[in-house]
């Protein structure tokens, strides 16, 4: 197996039990979220009031979906949509003050899970888990501004390259 494939590997078996681990406030609080929908509410909670448009692009998913996933977290009174009363066309979402607990609950859980796990690492260990994060999210910035014309052109839908 070469490297990419078993960061891939490592990403894919623990994404689930990094965001919703056994003893998850989002399992103690039976709290269903499906992964887009966890992304959007996060999302969010730290950009503030957004066009539908906006979301789907921070989400890199369809209009379409966004609209769905949005539908549902409305429906669940954990999201809000308005109307821009200057231009009716645009709708912005916004958190209710029950999605702001909620992402709240969840944002906590996860730095304290964050923390147990920094209490078992050295400073080295801690400041190489950093460094490598922030070289990863770098390059996927950087990848991602160079796809943004790709993807204007291609009707929003993203194209992965298979080799």
């Amino acid at each position: 197996m070469n490297w990419a494939d078993a960061v891939f590997e490592l990403y894919q078996s623990s994404f689930e039990r990094v965001l919703f681990p056994a003893n998850s406030i989002i399992l103690e609080l039976s709290l269903e979220f499906t992964e887009p929908e966890l992304c959007a509410l996060l999302i969010l909670d730290r950009h503030g009031q957004m066009t539908m448009s906006q979301a789907s692009s921070m989400i890199s998913i369809a209009m379409s979906t966004a609209t769905g996933i949005v539908d549902r977290l409305v429906r669940r009174g954990l999201m809000k949509r308005e109307r821009d009363e200057s231009d009716r066309r645009a709708v912005y979402i916004q958190l209710t003050e029950e999605g702001e607990r909620i992402c709240g609950l969840i944002t906590r859980q996860v730095k304290q899970e964050i923390g147990d796990v920094e209490k078992t690492l050295t400073e080295t260990e801690k400041e190489t888990v950093m460094k490598v994060l922030v070289k990863y999210f770098e390059v996927k910035s950087k990848m991602s501004q160079s796809a943004a014309p790709n993807l204007a052109s291609g009707g929003g839908q993203r194209s992965i390259p298979i080799k």
